[in-house]
């Protein structure tokens, strides 16, 4: 028999995790309207040895809502916050990290300075080709909203990897 402890802590762990998993539902009304969501690939340096996606977000309704993160393609992207003429723009990047070497050998000490390898993050949505989701803060509040569609850009290229890294 259970102990009454053991019930009672397996109650409030349930409630826990379903009130995480319940608050990651889509908003269907944002309280903000988007202009055209665009990606932008890019490349840089002399080999283009960089490369990646910006993701511009224009909000022209909405002032005062923070978007702060981009679900899109197995990657969750941190956005930041630009004013750009009258409306706000919100800028997203991944940078696709160059394949590199690992060092194998008999003496493990040889091995010294591998990158462990990296744990793909399991996104809470499920989304299909060119969707995405946002994250937003609205009043304190916390909303996600789906973006049926990601028009692709013409892609850049960048002389100088600096100029991609500090931007």
């Amino acid at each position: 028999m259970k102990s009454p402890y053991a019930i009672v802590y397996t109650f409030i762990f349930s409630l826990v995790l379903g009130g995480c998993a319940a608050s990651q539902t889509l908003t269907q009304d944002p309280p903000f309207t988007l202009g055209e969501v665009k990606s932008e690939p890019w490349t840089a340096g002399i080999d283009s040895v960089l490369h990646g996606i910006n993701f511009y977000l224009p909000v022209f309704e909405g002032k005062e809502v923070m978007l702060e993160e981009l679900y899109y393609n197995d990657h969750r992207i941190i956005l930041q916050r630009f004013q750009k003429g009258t409306y706000l723009v919100f800028k997203g990047r991944i940078i696709d990290e160059a394949p590199y070497d690992i060092n194998m050998d008999a003496n493990a000490v040889q091995e010294f300075g591998n990158r462990p390898p990296k744990i793909k993050e399991t996104l809470p949505f499920t989304l299909k080709k060119g969707e995405a989701v946002v994250k937003f803060n609205f009043g304190g509040k916390e909303g996600y909203y789906k973006i049926q569609e990601i028009i692709p850009s013409s892609a850049i290229h960048y002389e100088e990897e600096s100029r991609v890294l500090n931007n």
